[in-house]
């Protein structure tokens, strides 16, 4: 009687360890599935992100070459410079 229990206590704790390492093993196996989907993914969203920029910056670029080519084309004049209007003063406190 007592062989048995030792046996069947035996028994459990082996199941028990091993449905631990399965778990372990399946959750390695997802985390390595989505690792590689989201690889994929984010290769995918990098390449698209490189097309819009490219795009882009031959837009902002001809819109900056131009502001350029204006401003050199008619300078401005620094020299006259508008002089900020001063502060007034603050109006005497009376005292009673």
């Amino acid at each position: 009687m007592k062989q048995l229990f030792v046996v069947i206590i035996t028994a459990s704790v082996l199941l028990t360890a091993c449905g631990g390492k399965e778990r372990s093993l399946r959750s390695s196996v997802m985390h390595a599935k989505v690792d590689s989907l989201v690889g994929v993914k984010m290769q995918d969203i990098n390449a698209q992100l490189m097309e819009d920029l490219d795009h882009r910056i031959s837009i902002e670029v001809k819109a900056k070459a131009d502001s350029i080519v204006a401003a050199r084309a008619h300078p401005m004049d620094t020299t006259k410079r508008a002089m900020p209007t001063p502060m007034p003063r603050p109006l005497p406190l009376i005292r009673h």
